[in-house]
């Protein structure tokens, strides 16, 4: 031992020495900022690149000014370290391209509240698929609240009435009975007690209320459909049992519902758009609604709709279904709607063919503002080429230019004021008269002729000035139509 302790200690010396004369503090010291930040950046990256939220406070290269950017940018593209090198099996293949090219001019208009809308019917959906998903429980008390099918009826025979209840969930099946008063008192015509007769079919008296008996079967149990004589009845419940949603399709409703909601917030920007996003958006909604669709009906069918009005000798049962149903039921049809919110918005146009150079996710993602920027540049040169336009028709003197109908309102206003002072004038004929009045003088009948045919000039001037400006008004509008479709 003390050969041990001598040992240790003669490391522990020398470990000390070779740190001083290696310069460990100084290498700690030196190397420590760079070890810090290289820590804290591989950190953040790590979180960027987490599923869905990664990307809500990364540092983005998106140009969108809103909060969107936060949900539409580089980072929150699925698979975003390594989507440009999985893109020619995503993003660029033939299913994805073609879904991409598909729209509506409309929907590019409107991109943001198309998408915003497909988000809230998402958001609407998940809380939906989660009072679905309380159908699941094993517990009695909130199956009642949650069942997916409900029965109510009284038994029959009973002198004072006997209501009973049975609730339908994913997992169990709870059947309740309530012996209204003392048991010697509520007999069955002709056969025992009511609390007698329940307790011969299973059921158990709770604590809190002994006149209520309740019996809990769970579909995993083999003894679930045995325990009735009828065959017809053991057949029903074998066929319920098979045809039972599975714990995991419901599970999934809920999960699925976060990732769909992130495409609505992916695609609500040209920036963030891309094929993939939309090709999921459109072929996974229309999918997933079919299927769950299936599994509903088929649910429906052996467990609602094929039931009898009898149960287990306990008398008239009437079948309604459950919140559980009801909602998931509407959970599944909403994603009929936010697939066509995904086919009225096209991808820009620049992410239709596949890049030809080289490009990373964030230069390939900002294809999508050139199309806005190509757009502007546009309405200024149309403007320009109006302007030049404008000039070249109306002549020196006159603004070049049409702004939204304002100059031409202008020369409406202008023709009305000149019209108004040609009418003051005196006409050539009036000239003329008041001539022969004053003697025939030739030379003053000539001067108002000139002036007659002046006016006349400048009434075919104002015309063809209003019709220049109204063409170039018309030119400028058709042109900022064509920007805005583009």
């Amino acid at each position: 031992r003390s050969r041990l302790l001598s040992l240790a200690l003669a490391a522990l010396l020398w470990l000390q020495h070779a740190w001083r004369s290696w310069g460990g503090v100084k290498f700690v010291q030196r190397r420590l900022p760079g070890l810090s930040r290289m820590f804290w950046e591989s950190a953040k990256s790590c979180v960027f690149s987490l599923p869905i939220c990664g990307g809500f406070c990364a540092p983005t290269a998106s140009p969108e000014k809103s909060c969107l950017r936060h949900f539409s940018n580089e980072y929150t593209v699925p698979l975003a370290p390594r989507y440009m090198l999985l893109a020619p099996c995503l993003e660029f293949s033939p299913c994805c391209l073609c879904c991409g090219r598909l729209g509506t001019r409309w929907g590019h208009r409107h991109r943001r509240p198309i998408m915003l809308f497909g988000f809230g019917l998402n958001a609407v959906a998940l809380v939906l698929a989660v009072v679905a998903a309380l159908g699941l429980t094993t517990d009695g008390g909130q199956l009642k609240r949650f069942a997916w099918v409900r029965g109510s009826g009284a038994v029959a025979g009973c002198l004072h009435g006997c209501p009973i209840e049975t609730y339908i969930g994913v997992e169990l099946r709870l059947d309740t009975i309530h012996c209204l008063g003392p048991a010697q008192v509520i007999d069955m015509v002709g056969s025992p007690s009511c609390t007698t007769s329940a307790e011969q079919m299973g059921f158990v008296a709770e604590q809190d209320a002994p006149d209520r008996l309740s019996r809990e079967v769970e579909w995993s149990d083999e003894d679930a459909c045995t325990r009735s004589d009828d065959r017809s009845m053991k057949d029903l419940c074998a066929e319920c049992r098979d045809s039972m949603v599975s714990k995991s399709s419901v599970i999934l409703s809920v999960l699925t519902a976060f990732p769909t909601m992130a495409t609505n917030l992916q695609r609500s920007t040209p920036f963030g758009d891309v094929n993939c996003q939309k090709a999921m958006g459109m072929l996974m909604n229309l999918v997933g609604m079919l299927t769950s669709l299936i599994a509903l009906l088929a649910f429906r069918r052996a467990c609602y709709a094929n039931l009898p009005e009898g149960k287990d000798g306990l008398g008239a049962i009437e079948w309604t279904l459950g919140p559980g149903f009801r909602c998931l039921m509407a959970a599944t049809l909403i994603k009929f709607p936010d697939a066509i919110c995904h086919f009225l918005v096209p991808v820009p146009k620049p992410k239709w063919t596949k890049p030809a150079e080289k490009l990373n996710l964030a230069q390939y993602m900002s294809l999508g503002e050139t199309v806005r920027d190509s757009a502007d540049d546009l309405q200024a040169r149309s403007r320009e080429d109006a302007g030049k336009t404008g000039s070249a028709r109306t002549g020196p003197g006159e603004q070049g230019h049409c702004r939204d109908g304002e100059d031409v309102d202008r020369a409406d206003g202008d023709e009305m004021d000149l019209v108004v002072d040609s009418g003051s004038s005196p006409l050539p004929g009036q000239m003329l008269q008041g001539s022969d009045g004053m003697g025939d003088n030739s030379e003053h009948g000539r001067a108002a002729g000139e002036h007659g045919k002046d006016m006349a000039d400048n009434d075919e001037a104002i015309k063809t000035e209003k019709a220049a400006k109204n063409a170039c008004a018309d030119a400028f509008d058709e042109e900022a139509q064509a920007v805005g479709h583009s």
